[in-house]
């Protein structure tokens, strides 16, 4: 039964892989496209009344020699496209961050209410083409920050996604009237529900409105911090159903024993010494290199589960998003050195309340 069970999650998963590599090409080749119409200025266009036969031919001639032209053209582009996608493929579809503060409580980092040095580790699951068809109600989503500059990425929340595109929010207050979601737009809110966004305890959709499918890096589909505090996330029923896409890509990419002894070491030592590496403002890679990240001690759980972990990230501190009137408010991300096997190693750091 374990082995059946094993090979159906082995195949969602190169299901899942397979498809991420799909949208990929498609999108490039569509964007490929539209750039080469917006720099030749080519566009379908109708004879001129009473053209003479021969400027007709003459037209037709120049037209084939154009296609000609767009078609070695196009192929180049289709080259290019399926390299990309096949790296696509070839590359993990998980990364890792840590979130602070008590936002998401009780379902992730539930200590950060008590301790605001609490923090979690999550795995998010990559979405590289976010929109309605990926990014659900009931789904825990890391996006980058509204409140970020519009050049500053390293900003990122972690929240659930509350409606989507076409549902409408209806207020409790009389004095706002009823209003849809746009088009390639959704809702997020915190899960705390003890914290008010009025007193500026949270921010999410209620203080900043609704935000692009865009903004989405991907879904939150594992969380650990101990032995005793790690588990799957809970998402809408269609991602994270027994059997379903996040089972698979958990099964496949996140090493829970490795990351269970990381967190130990980090808990007793306050470092990490493997993948010393790093490189300067990006996302790591499978050496285990990554950008700098900012130091910071937390204690961290999951859901219902019990416990917690002490840690410290090594590198630099982001800067906040929403200048923190007050306290911690928002969410800060700190991209840094990254601690799991066979996963992207981001290590950004999503914190506040």
């Amino acid at each position: 039964m374990a082995s059946k069970s094993g090979s159906y999650l082995s195949f969602r998963y190169k299901a899942a892989k397979l498809r991420d590599a799909a949208e990929e090409f498609m999108f490039a080749v569509l964007q490929a496209d539209k750039q080469g119409r917006r720099q030749t200025g080519l566009t379908a266009r109708e004879p001129t009344r009473g053209s003479h036969m021969g400027k007709a031919s003459e037209d037709s001639t120049s037209t084939g020699g154009v296609t000609g032209a767009g078609r070695f053209a196009f192929l180049n582009v289709v080259q290019a496209a399926y390299r990309h996608a096949r790296e696509v493929y070839d590359s993990p579809a998980t990364e890792h961050l840590y979130l602070t503060g008590p936002a998401m409580a009780p379902t992730l980092n539930w200590k950060g209410a008590k301790d605001v040095s609490a923090r979690e580790r999550l795995v998010v699951r990559l979405l590289r083409h976010p929109g309605s068809h990926n990014v659900l109600v009931g789904d825990v989503v890391a996006f980058h920050s509204p409140l970020a500059l519009p050049d500053d990425s390293t900003h990122v929340m972690v929240r659930r996604v509350a409606a989507v595109e076409g549902d409408e929010m209806v207020s409790s207050s009389d004095a706002e009237p009823p209003f849809l979601i746009p088009p390639g737009h959704c809702w997020v809110l915190a899960d705390n529900s003890q914290l008010r966004p009025e007193a500026g305890e949270v921010i999410d959709s209620r203080s900043y409105g609704h935000i692009p499918f865009s903004a989405v890096i991907g879904r939150v589909v594992y969380a650990a911090s101990s032995r005793a505090t790690h588990g799957p996330v809970r998402n809408n029923p269609a991602h994270s159903e027994v059997g379903g896409e996040d089972a698979a890509v958990v099964a496949a990419e996140v090493d829970v024993e490795r990351i269970l002894r990381e967190e130990e070491r980090i808990d007793e030592f306050g470092d990490i010494e493997e993948g010393e590496e790093e490189e300067e403002g990006g996302v790591g890679s499978d050496d285990d290199s990554g950008s700098d990240g900012e130091t910071g001690k937390g204690k961290g759980s999951d859901g219902e589960r019990k416990g917690e972990v002490k840690g410290k990230l090594k590198g630099k501190s982001a800067g906040s998003a929403s200048g923190d009137e007050g306290g911690n408010e928002g969410s800060d991300a700190v991209k840094g050195r990254a601690v799991a096997e066979g996963s992207s190693k981001v290590g950004k750091q999503a914190k506040g309340q």
